[in-house]
């Protein structure tokens, strides 16, 4: 399966408009997973992205990791 790292915008209706289309994918089945972010993520220098990473990496973290915090 091939990955493919795209943004884009819901419009009212609740469909997905990619802000670039996808020529080397016609005719086939894809699935998606989707990052929906409270944060608007058209930013050009990334720092949005960088949020959205670092979110999602401590919703994993426990206070039971704490331990490896000292060193």
């Amino acid at each position: 399966m091939q990955e493919l790292n795209l943004t884009g915008m819901v419009d009212e209706k609740g469909n997905i408009a990619l802000d670039r289309p996808l020529t080397n994918c016609k005719h086939k089945r894809v699935r998606a997973i989707l990052f929906i972010s409270d944060e608007n993520l058209d930013s050009s220098d990334g720092n949005d992205w960088k949020y959205l990473s670092a979110e999602q990496f401590l919703k994993g973290y426990s206070e039971a990791d704490a331990i490896y915090d000292e060193d």
